[in-house]
């Protein structure tokens, strides 16, 4: 018995899946007890650039107003997998964010881990936060 094995070129992933725009909402509670719903999106582009833009909305000074926060920072990604093998379905990345005010630039580790057709991930960060997200 033979068995043959081929794959066509829409087999094989030549960027990094986390390349596009991905989208997720929530809601979470902080360390001061407030909720707040939350929609984000992220754009990873492949130049090593992307922007975060998110909006938040609850009652930020717990006097029964609701109020709604917009909020757009851009940072930098990279691949830190070793070899990376766009193949896999999990890649860890760091991201990078500089503080407008001091010019510090900070540093932070994510492990993204894509489902079988890239168009969904869960991403948890080196500080435990788990999101999920859907490619748009």
């Amino acid at each position: 018995m033979s068995v043959l094995l081929s794959c066509d070129n829409d087999d094989i992933q030549t960027t990094d899946p986390i390349i596009g725009v991905w989208y997720a909402s929530g809601s979470f509670t902080n360390a001061l007890g407030i909720t707040s719903d939350f929609e984000t999106t992220l754009t990873y582009l492949s130049s090593g650039s992307a922007t975060n833009e998110s909006i938040f909305t609850g009652d930020f000074n717990q006097d029964g107003v609701i109020q709604t926060n917009d909020l757009t920072i851009e940072f930098s990604w990279e691949n830190t997998s070793p070899s990376p093998d766009f193949n896999s379905l999990s890649h860890s990345y760091n991201i990078s964010t500089t503080n407008s005010q001091t010019g510090e630039v900070n540093i932070t580790s994510a492990v993204w881990d894509f489902g079988v057709d890239y168009d969904s991930a869960v991403s948890t960060t080196q500080g435990g936060q788990i999101n999920n997200w859907t490619r748009r």
